[in-house]
């Protein structure tokens, strides 16, 4: 490729900008900025930013020529779509000198939705003076959106010190964030992803997100005897930057096919499911309530159960994470009430995409003291896991 000096441009304090050998689209936009940035058109000081900004972001931090102009169009542009695309393209270019600018317009300008721009924009900046501006802003701002986006940005920002501060130890996500030891989360997978669970070798669970909120599911277990499906669909969605909510639906068919047998089995519900936290520190909240009806030779019975649980996750490491959750039953018998109760926990070990379970339940209820004297950690349940 040919190397060519195409221009040297001095631009107030913003410092020298080189631009050799740039390959097609490259070589003759950065000539073309100064006069689009002082263009009477606000349509052409945008194209112009996104020139800038797609420059600068090739450029090593500090480097970039063009801070200062777009400083001036986010604090004195007439147009306010430019000061708006002015205060996005600092963001994205991520360089010290646009702090200041970005918190001045973050707390004096009139425009809302320049404020909320802006402070995407310092989000990136993990400082502590960013830090403080946006917690006066989310407290004192008189406007109730500006303030949500003050306090979502802080909350994220908080979340990548963190990670920051601990060495990076969890860049590794948690391939499987619906569930922790067995109960759903409003954590979803990622759009498109889809996931295949292995429960102590028997228990299957197919898992497919086909949009960024809509988990579909199907349980399964290895027909040796019995033949048991269920669908399930859980539908999520964020409620604040720290919480997420959802609703789970599901369906569980049961039938042995090995002897002669009229027996048959359906249960059927699901419930409101709360999350609070991020993916890697939550609290998990859900009450599911499930119908059921069984026939074995022309005798039938129904009934239900509802089932309030509470459940937990939490990070230990760059590649491990502790969950537990504690499981109360209320039965259509009420005088059964809290008989059958369960608390399970485990440690989930996991790379990239496939991970394991070693899990362990405590059925708590009358005659299962004998089993616990010799397992009093609880029964065993491994899990294995992975994604695609």
């Amino acid at each position: 490729m040919k190397i060519e000096l195409k221009k040297i441009l001095l631009l107030g304090f913003s410092g020298l900008i080189f631009i050799v050998g740039k390959p097609g689209w490259a070589q003759e936009p950065a000539g073309e900025i100064p006069d689009l940035l002082a263009s009477p058109e606000a349509d052409a000081r945008i194209k112009g930013v996104e020139m800038a900004e797609t420059l600068c972001a090739e450029r090593a931090e500090g480097a970039c020529a063009w801070i200062g102009a777009l400083a001036r169009l986010l604090t004195e542009d007439p147009a306010i779509e430019v000061r708006i695309r002015s205060a996005r393209a600092l963001g994205a270019i991520r360089e010290e000198r646009a702090v200041e600018p970005l918190i001045s317009a973050a707390r004096f300008s009139g425009s809302s939705e320049l404020k909320r721009a802006c402070i995407e924009s310092l989000s990136v900046f993990l400082e502590e003076r960013v830090e403080k501006v946006l917690e006066e802003i989310g407290r004192t701002d008189p406007d109730p959106e500006v303030q949500k986006a003050a306090q979502a940005a802080l909350w994220k920002m908080k979340e990548e010190i963190r990670s920051e501060t601990a060495g990076k130890r969890f860049i590794l996500k948690d391939p499987d964030p619906t569930r922790m030891v067995y109960s759903s989360t409003a954590f979803p997978l990622e759009k498109g992803q889809a996931q295949w669970t292995i429960h102590e070798l028997g228990y299957w669970m197919f898992k497919h997100n086909p949009t960024e909120n809509i988990t579909i599911q199907f349980h399964t277990v290895v027909p040796i005897g019995v033949l048991v499906l269920g669908p399930s669909i859980k539908i999520t969605g964020e409620i604040s930057p720290h919480a997420r909510a959802g609703v789970l639906g599901e369906v569980l068919f049961f039938t042995p096919y090995v002897e002669e047998s009229d027996f048959f089995a359906v249960a059927y519900g699901g419930g409101p499911l709360l999350t609070l936290g991020s993916r890697d520190y939550y609290v998990n909240f859900a009450s599911l309530m499930y119908g059921g009806y069984e026939e074995d030779d022309g005798d039938g019975e129904d009934g239900y159960v509802v089932l309030p649980e509470i459940g937990t996750g939490l990070r230990i490491s760059r590649r491990a994470a502790f969950h537990a959750e504690y499981i109360f039953t209320i039965p259509s018998k009420h005088e059964e009430t809290g008989e059958l109760t369960f608390f399970m926990y485990g440690i989930r070990i996991f790379g990239e995409s496939v991970f394991g379970d070693i899990n362990f339940v405590m059925p708590i209820y009358d005659g299962m003291d004998e089993y616990l004297d010799y397992l009093p950690m609880g029964f065993p349940l491994l899990v294995f896991g992975f994604n695609w």
